[in-house]
């Protein structure tokens, strides 16, 4: 079993490097929601374009939470500008074409909720702080962008998320008073550092097996 479980680190390593100089606890949360990302992936038969919108609507709910939504906005089109003069550079690649069958569909809504729900966890149940779990899966929607698909993916999916908070998909997530919280880079103390290094494991729990179809 430990050697099944360094192999799928390896290979889900392989398929997503982690960003270069990424630090704790951001590596360990990044590392995280990819091996969980990469196993579901593997056991449900989906490729990742189906999984980044569960996964960026998963951060921007928890950037919602810490931030509310007009700093969320503000920050995604920050992004999206940022991206704009390297796009200019980059012809698209088109998306895998598979066929997706009803049972797809219906991982696809499971993996949706399984990412929003170990990421809620981690705040609820590990003092992790919401700006951070948003951060480390904002990473790995550009991680797995850059090594799967190019950056349009990733821009195309900061678009479509800005035009959801607008409409009110994230409404439940803004606590009262959100918004008035910093960056991640600049919440990151030693004291949530130390609270957040620590989290149960993502991969592999019989909750989470529950929901997987091979």
């Amino acid at each position: 079993m430990i050697k099944g479980m360094i192999n799928l680190d390896k290979a889900a390593e392989e398929s997503i490097p982690c960003p270069a100089g990424l630090e704790e606890p951001g590596r360990w949360l990044f590392e995280a929601f990819r091996d969980f990302t990469f196993l579901f992936k593997s056991r449900s038969g989906l490729d990742y374009n189906y999984l980044l919108p569960g996964i960026q609507g998963a951060a921007v709910a928890h950037f919602v939470k810490d931030w509310g939504k007009e700093k969320t906005i503000s920050l995604l089109q920050d992004q999206i500008r940022q991206l704009q003069p390297a796009l200019q550079h980059i012809t698209p690649k088109p998306p895998p074409s598979s066929q997706i069958t009803p049972q797809h569909i219906t991982n696809m809504a499971r993996f949706n909720e399984l990412i929003l729900r170990v990421a809620d966890d981690y705040v609820m149940n590990h003092g992790c702080p919401p700006a951070l779990t948003a951060a480390a899966l904002s990473m790995l929607v550009f991680a797995i962008a850059d090594a799967h698909y190019d950056l349009t993916t990733a821009m195309a999916a900061m678009v479509t998320a800005c035009e959801e908070i607008a409409n009110g998909k994230y409404d439940h997530h803004q606590q009262a008073g959100g918004g008035a919280h910093s960056p991640p880079q600049q919440q990151s103390t030693k004291s949530e550092q130390a609270s957040a290094s620590q989290p149960a494991p993502l991969t592999g729990t019989p909750e989470e097996q529950q929901f997987w179809v091979n």
